[in-house]
């Protein structure tokens, strides 16, 4: 049912970390791939808003609408940490952003879990027939 999500989810976390590997290898083309993940990011935030409004539900406006509001306060949040004096100050506070923003991410990991078993399940209960025929084979 969600076999093309994983595969993204995956996906991207094989990309997370190789980058963060490299990072702390000492790669030297930093400034060079931030930017390029910063235009990926970007794109990526414009597809979204693109699906969300073209979807038939209102719920997934919704939803498009929240991630837009979070990443902006987010990004606000990032910008304004490193606009503090001292070079050390600065890393700190993007070292702890960073850490944040993971563990904002495994959160989000474990809600999408929630909301893809609740789906199943409702799935399962709405079509009894086509999932034992399914359990059977």
């Amino acid at each position: 049912m969600f076999s093309a999500k994983l595969r993204e989810m995956e996906r991207e976390y094989g990309t997370m970390q190789r980058e963060l590997r490299q990072l702390e290898a000492g790669r030297e083309d930093g400034p060079r791939e931030l930017e390029r993940i910063w235009r990926a990011y970007q794109a990526q935030l414009t597809h979204l808003e693109q699906t969300a409004r073209s979807c038939r539900t209102p719920a997934m406006a919704q939803m498009a609408d929240l991630q837009r509001e979070y990443e902006q306060k987010m990004e606000q949040m990032l910008r304004r940490s490193l606009t503090q004096a001292g070079a050390e100050g600065r890393a700190e506070s993007a070292a702890l952003y960073a850490e944040y923003a993971m563990d904002f991410a495994i959160q989000a990991m474990r809600y999408a879990l929630m909301a893809a078993l609740s789906a199943a399940q409702l799935e399962k209960s709405a079509y009894p027939s086509e999932a034992e025929g399914e359990e059977v084979r």
